[in-house]
Formats: C-alpha cells, structure tokens, sequence
C-alpha cells in the first residue's frame, strides 16, 4: 500500500490570512492539476510562501462549471471580500481565464 500524497495549495497571503481567521473556507481550484485526486476526508497543505503553512482537513468537495460551483456554494466563502457574485466570477476569471471545469475544497474550520 503506497503513500496517499497530501494536495498542496500555494496561496497569496491575502488569502492565507482569511483562511487563518476563519473567514474563508473554501479554496477554488481547476479541476485538474496536483489536487485532482484530493477527496474528502484528505489533509491538505495550504502554503504561503516557503514559510507559512497550515494544514486543514478537505469537509467536501464540489466539481463542475463555474455556474455549478457558485450555485452551490455561497461566492464569499471563496472571495470574502468581493462585493457580489460578478465580482466573484471576474476574480476566478483573472485566476483562470479559459479554465471550464473546477473543483472547489470546502475546509474545516
């Protein structure tokens, strides 16, 4: 039996800092990159940096369009400053501008 790897996520420190103060939970992502395998119930590294790292536990996870992903999930639990969901969608957007597919990673607190 192999060794499960953890799903890394580099993030800006913006949003590192959120993530810490328990004012963002979930971490949007494209569906396919080192995270694909990522499932619930998996422990994964949210770096900041070489130094700031956390680990958190994966609640849910949620695949499908953009539309799919922010009818079920609430915009400011990925973006917690935007200021409505179109600010939202031009956020993912400038992060992913072609992606169609994404996967997004609900936290425990």
């Amino acid at each position: 039996m192999g060794v499960k790897e953890m799903p890394l996520f580099m993030i800006e420190k913006e949003y590192f800092d959120l993530i810490q103060k328990g004012e963002k939970d979930v971490e949007l992502r494209k569906v396919n990159g080192p995270w694909k395998n990522a499932q619930k119930g998996d422990e994964a590294i949210i770096m900041c940096g070489s130094k700031a790292m956390m680990r958190k536990k994966i609640k849910e996870v949620y695949k499908g369009s953009l539309q799919e992903i922010y009818s079920k999930i609430d915009y400011h639990r990925i973006f917690p400053n935007a200021k409505n969901m179109g600010d939202a969608i031009r956020k993912t957007r400038k992060i992913y501008p072609k992606e169609e597919e994404f996967t997004a990673f609900v936290l425990c607190p």
